[in-house]
């Protein structure tokens, strides 16, 4: 029968530990516990969880990341093609092969882009894709995009597309690019800038641009620098910020920033951090901080929810593990 630790581990932890990645959760699991109900949520997302014909744990199979092609051969009326759109192991071999299924094709424009040429394209022309995901295929290059205009390419995001360089733009005027997911590139420089004066550059996005440093802002103070930008931007140090209390840093745009880690947060509580950036989006996130921030909101019912949420979806990206006596009460 299903181990009663086990069944807590599962059931009051599932907002906490993370239930995807946990080693401990296995076939062994499943078929002790199979009638509990949110464990088809829980526990058959696990990709360590193997794929089971038992039709009483079939609905929530679907999202197993680790679903292959053979899986759906062997047990084809358990799965909902539309969710296994996305799936790495499903090729767009197999999906043109079974096209009389309801594939969803804006979820694998979104996911499986790379894999996507202009000779798919022009073969499946009636499918239902999204060209804004398509326009960022490092398979799309200028010349495609003007060669096939037929084609609704977004403009905006091959602005982003990793075919596009400055000479790219320089050479192709007409095209409608977006100055500030340009400004914003990496390829791009602030000798670029000064070698072309005349472009339309985004100080919005060139200061979020990681080729930007503190000094180069401060060696050209008559530019509309942007410091929304800057307080993302990864060369800007806690350091640079206390060293100018004065310009308008964002801390909450700060706490995303990767040159910030939790000593600087803890040792200045005072600032306005946002706790939930810190914990979604900073690599420095530690077994410390999100401790501290589970405490900090544990007892607000009103954002203790949404924060819980927060835990959870880091968690699957965390290297460290969360003691199971952590959460054990007021939960």
């Amino acid at each position: 029968m299903c181990d009663k630790w086990e069944l807590y581990l599962i059931s009051k932890l599932q907002y906490f530990v993370n239930i995807q990645k946990n080693q401990n959760i296995s076939l062994y699991t499943v078929n002790n516990c199979k009638d509990i109900i949110w464990l088809n949520e829980y526990v058959l997302q696990n990709p360590n969880v193997p794929i089971s014909s038992n039709k009483k744990i079939t609905y929530h199979i679907n999202y197993n990341s680790n679903v292959t092609e053979e899986d759906v051969e062997q047990n084809d009326k358990m799965f909902h093609f539309g969710d296994l759109s996305d799936k790495k192991n499903i090729s767009l071999t197999y999906i043109f092969n079974h096209l009389n299924e309801r594939w969803d094709f804006n979820i694998i424009s979104k996911y499986k882009y790379n894999d996507i040429t202009i000779d798919i394209l022009l073969k499946y022309p009636h499918l239902k894709w999204n060209f804004d995901y398509i326009s960022l295929s490092k398979n799309i290059t200028i010349d495609i995009i003007k060669k096939y205009p037929e084609f609704r390419w977004s403009h905006k995001h091959f602005s982003l597309n990793p075919n596009v360089n400055i000479e790219t733009v320089i050479n192709n005027k007409d095209i409608k690019w977006n100055w500030f997911l340009l400004s914003k590139r990496d390829d791009i420089t602030y000798d670029d800038v000064l070698k072309y004066p005349e472009l339309p550059w985004d100080y919005n996005g060139l200061s979020n641009n990681p080729n930007i440093n503190w000094e180069i802002v401060t060696n050209n103070p008559e530019k509309d620098w942007n410091y929304n930008g800057l307080s993302l931007n990864p060369n800007i140090t806690f350091d640079i910020v206390s060293n100018n209390p004065d310009e308008k840093w964002n801390y909450a745009l700060l706490s995303k920033n990767p040159s910030i880690t939790w000593n600087n947060i803890y040792e200045h509580l005072d600032k306005k951090w946002n706790y939930v950036n810190f914990i979604l989006y900073n690599p420095n996130v530690t077994i410390d901080s999100f401790i501290y921030i589970h405490d900090l909101y544990k007892n607000m019912p009103d954002k203790k929810t949404d924060v819980i949420k927060v835990l959870l979806k880091r968690l699957e990206t965390l290297d460290f593990t969360v003691d199971k006596n952590i959460f054990m009460n007021n939960h």
